[in-house]
């Protein structure tokens, strides 16, 4: 049977959601589809919706991503968001890579590689369940060849529009900009937010694995909140010619600085030669800029994108925090359904697969979605 939570369709709950990314959107769009009388507020510290997924101008003005993204192989997402979504995914081409120093390996070998190693592994040491388990995992492929990674033609911001336009068609849904939580009062029956801009009550909360809680009380008492804040920096990199070798999404290896490139030329029509140059948060130093520039026109000269004969510059820094809650700020949360609920936000594709599973059983409403 699909999850459900205790609150009463016949009456009109008021559910908040902590959160504008993709999934916290379509989490929207399924509860007023579930609850057509509950009033639906979606709170975000930020100025645009997106959540991680935010996107910036280019200088040329057009739309462009913000960090270096890739969806995850799940064909029955991908499914969804063509058919519900009206976003139409292209193969990303070449594929997603990993990159070392002398090799590199299609980006969809690796879940291939942990798939045979957890089967054989269960198979040999007689854990049934686990390997029935497998068959409904989203992260377990056993295909070799012929899986291709896809993405919208402009990147994750026709994905966030499209969410952005259902939205709007839904009155008992509300978006709540620049509006930062500074304190969260949960009891057995409703959930109490402050902000800046008043107290609001809740029957529901919905908060994600990335949700900032500084100050928490549970039935009146403080609850210590354990998070691991970590920045998520990108270089957009702009040159004056395109790269010399054909590449989309590279997670590198052993580099220590630099972990992931991405070239999205391909959002600006190619009128433009960008790169989204992902940064380790401890290798990142605002006044050593300089010096980070280097390291990357270096790489990119090793790895055979550009010569002596290319313009590298910065262009912006972007820099998103995020807050990942701990083990134990998670199970005591879990203690407080259904007034509490937590989504899983890692990987988004994995994310809304998790969040179709639950809700399965209303999916065959959705089609009036369509704009």
């Amino acid at each position: 049977m699909p999850k459900t939570n205790s609150l009463k369709t016949s009456a009109a709950p008021r559910i908040a959601i902590i959160g504008t990314s993709p999934g916290s959107m379509l989490r929207a769009l399924l509860l007023a589809k579930k609850y057509p009388a509950a009033t639906i507020t979606l709170i975000d510290s930020n100025k645009q919706t997106g959540g991680a997924w935010y996107s910036e101008k280019s200088p040329a003005g057009y739309e462009i991503e913000s960090g270096c993204h890739i969806w995850s192989y799940v064909p029955k997402v991908y499914e969804f968001i063509e058919r519900e979504m009206g976003v139409k995914l292209y193969p990303v081409k070449p594929p997603p890579l990993f990159v070392g120093a002398r090799i590199k390996i299609p980006y969809s070998v690796k879940t291939t590689i942990t798939s045979y190693k957890l089967f054989f592994r269960f198979l040999f040491t007689f854990r049934w369940r686990q390997l029935q388990n497998l068959q409904r995992d989203p992260y377990i492929h056993f295909r070799i060849f012929g899986r291709r990674n896809r993405y919208p033609k402009s990147g994750s911001p026709e994905l966030i529009h499209a969410l952005e336009n259902k939205i709007k068609l839904q009155p008992t849904i509300s978006i709540q900009l620049n509006t930062s939580v500074q304190a969260y009062h949960i009891t057995d029956s409703v959930a109490t937010i402050q902000t800046e801009k008043g107290m609001q009550e809740f029957d529901q909360l919905y908060l994600t694995y990335v949700s900032q809680i500084d100050h928490l009380t549970i039935n009146g008492l403080r609850v210590d909140v354990n998070v691991l804040e970590v920045n998520y920096v990108h270089l957009l990199i702009r040159t004056d010619k395109p790269l010399l070798k054909k590449m989309t999404y590279w997670r590198l290896i052993n580099d220590p600085v630099i972990h992931r490139i991405t070239d999205i030329s391909s959002q600006t029509n190619f009128e433009e030669n960008l790169m989204l140059v992902g940064v380790k948060d401890n290798a990142y130093r605002p006044s050593g800029e300089d010096a980070l520039m280097d390291h990357c026109h270096t790489l990119f000269k090793k790895y055979g994108l550009i010569d002596d004969t290319f313009r590298f510059e910065k262009i912006k820094t972007h820099i998103f925090p995020t807050h990942y809650l701990g083990e134990e700020t998670m199970k005591e949360l879990k203690k407080h359904k259904p007034v509490v609920s937590l989504m899983r936000t890692t990987d988004l594709m994995h994310g809304i697969y998790f969040l179709l599973k639950d809700e399965e059983s209303d999916s065959s409403e959705l089609t009036d979605w369509t704009v």
